[in-house]
């Protein structure tokens, strides 16, 4: 849970280990975002493109979106509520965002992915948020990191403990 509170970066209340409250209204703007991106892959009949068949792709897209606004907010930087531009970075022109469900996953870098954007780790659920690193993407790119969790493609999935932690993200902004 949240530690002792702070103004971070622009002045964003979050706490010392980088949490972020989403309140009920962007919350609510996040899950019609993810809900949209949904809807948009199911009228264009779009499959995953690395393997993933669990059975929950609403619920996947909510809170990739949800972990978006998490980060801009913690950044305070703009973020384009985007559907159907998986090419682009989600915040900015260079921020990619990887948002987990729990605690001890692993930011998670295709091998197609951009060696010159950054990737954010953000880990919640709900209304909290945590900001765990970040990592540009040629040095996500090593031998030890790929792994096929979950019977996926293979990709590289780079554990917390090896990221730019969120302090020095700061200076990047």
């Amino acid at each position: 849970m949240p530690r002792q509170a702070y103004r971070g970066v622009g002045g964003v209340r979050v706490s010392s280990d980088h949490c972020v409250r989403l309140e009920p209204y962007e919350i609510t703007n996040a899950a019609m975002v993810g809900v949209l991106r949904q809807v948009a892959a199911i009228r264009s009949n779009l499959k995953d493109r690395f393997g993933y068949n669990r059975n929950t792709p609403w619920e996947d897209h909510i809170r990739g979106a949800l972990g978006e606004l998490a980060f801009s907010k913690w950044a305070r930087t703009y973020w384009a509520p985007s559907v159907n531009t998986f090419e682009n970075a989600d915040i900015g022109d260079r921020w990619q965002i990887r948002t987990r469900s729990e605690p001890w996953h692993d930011l998670i870098v295709r091998p197609t992915d951009s060696d010159n954007q950054w990737f954010v780790l953000v880990i919640g659920t709900n209304d909290t948020w945590t900001i765990k690193g970040g990592i540009v993407g040629i040095d996500a790119k090593k031998p030890e990191y790929i792994a096929d969790h979950g019977g996926r493609d293979e990709a590289y999935f780079v554990p917390a403990s090896k990221l730019m932690q969120p302090e020095e993200l700061q200076f990047l902004m």
